[in-house]
């Protein structure tokens, strides 16, 4: 009775492990003008992050 009980609970995590698996997301990458304007860092970086503010907004203005 152990022996199956024990053989259940494998066959059942593998198969919630088995449908649980997802497919790796495709990633979108922009190409972003950014000619002119200041830079922090290297211009070669694998990761570019802009900030956008509005200084009419109260906490961007902060």
């Amino acid at each position: 009775m152990v022996l199956l009980t024990t053989l259940a609970v494998v066959m059942l995590a593998a198969i919630v492990i088995l449908t649980n698996q997802q497919e790796t997301a495709t990633v979108e990458t922009a190409q972003i003008d950014i000619s002119g304007q200041p830079i922090l860092g290297e211009e070669e970086a694998l990761v570019t992050v802009i900030e956008f503010g509005d200084f009419k907004c109260p906490s961007c203005k902060a």
